[in-house]
């Protein structure tokens, strides 16, 4: 899971583990990409707006490196989607901020 924003990330990623999913946050996209290894991970969680570089090539990236990888884009709105959706054939699905656990 990658977002930007630490609140986000530390409530979302502990809701996650509550439900028994093992999650490994990244505040950072650049360090994400550095620490990510094909056939650790079967879902990638991305902001789409994240700094130093957004989630749209940073999914790219991942998909690059683990062509198996399933994206689950975070986004503001649902302007965009179409865009989102030309990014990778990984595209899973886009969630909508403000997210719930239970939505995401």
């Amino acid at each position: 899971m990658v977002d930007d924003n630490i609140d986000h990330l530390t409530i979302l990623q502990e809701g996650l583990e509550r439900y028994g999913l093992s999650v490994k946050g990244y505040f950072s996209p650049l360090k994400a990409l550095e620490e990510f290894h094909p056939g650790i991970y079967d879902v990638a969680i991305v902001n789409v707006m994240t700094h130093a570089m957004n989630g749209k090539d940073l999914s790219k990236n991942l998909v690059r490196v683990d062509n198996a990888i399933k994206l689950i884009f975070l986004t503001p709105t649902n302007e965009g989607n179409k865009e989102i959706n030309t990014v990778t054939s990984n595209h899973f699905w886009n969630v909508r901020k403000p997210i719930t656990i239970e939505n995401l």
